[in-house]
């Protein structure tokens, strides 16, 4: 058996999308598997990229999608490439997604989920199940096993879906449960969030400004 493993994330091999997608992909080699990876983003920038996602998408088993979301929907070198496959793959296969956002609750990954969904729908392919993480942003790309303790569950939601698709399953929902909790607390995450937007605007000069809403109409004359 063959599994792909397509990084949508414009960060790359810096990614947490493809530190989860690695993680998932390793998990399928010790069990026997053939693995390969390709970044999307890269890919979708030339005619021969594009010929090399589509020859992978042809020999591989199960595709792998793993991508941020970026205001509901999965990044645009990833529509580009499921819009090159969608008529041009003859071959069937699985197809699991992988989906990270940096908003603490996952989710606000449902829309983009929806989309792969049906995406494999469309193509013929069958669909394995998405797994979508809140909060990625806190394991900034690092690989699962260095992140230690704040990583626990996203590894053993990942090992679960890794054991599934193996013998040929959907992943299970106690994976998908398990890599919808907050990896952190919502109120840490508030707390991180504020002070890098302090930071940024401290750095541009307009901490003064910061609460300034130009575009909001006056509520009373």
């Amino acid at each position: 058996m063959r599994a792909a493993l397509l990084n949508g994330s414009p960060r790359g091999s810096r990614s947490t999308s493809r530190a989860m997608g690695s993680y998932a992909l390793e998990g399928l080699r010790s069990r026997g598997w053939a693995v390969e990876e390709l970044d999307m983003c890269r890919a979708v920038t030339t005619s021969e990229g594009l010929t090399d996602l589509l020859a992978l998408a042809e020999r591989s088993d199960l595709m792998i999608l793993s991508f941020p979301t970026y205001f509901d929907s999965p990044p645009a070198a990833v529509i580009r490439a499921m819009e090159t496959m969608h008529s041009r793959i003859r071959k069937g296969g699985d197809l699991l997604a992988i989906e990270n956002c940096g908003y603490v609750r996952s989710g606000n990954n449902s829309p983009s989920l929806s989309i792969c969904r049906l995406f494999a729908r469309d193509i013929g392919w069958e669909w394995r199940g998405g797994l979508s993480l809140g909060g990625g942003n806190v394991l900034a790309g690092h690989g699962l096993e260095e992140a230690g303790g704040v990583a626990r569950n996203v590894r053993k939601a990942l090992d679960q879906a890794v054991l599934a698709l193996a013998e040929g399953k959907a992943v299970p929902q106690e994976a998908i449960d398990l890599l919808g909790r907050n990896i952190v607390p919502p109120f840490l995450h508030n707390t991180r969030a504020n002070r890098a937007w302090d930071r940024a605007a401290r750095k541009n000069n307009v901490l003064d400004r910061i609460r300034d809403r130009p575009y909001m109409e006056e509520e009373s004359r």
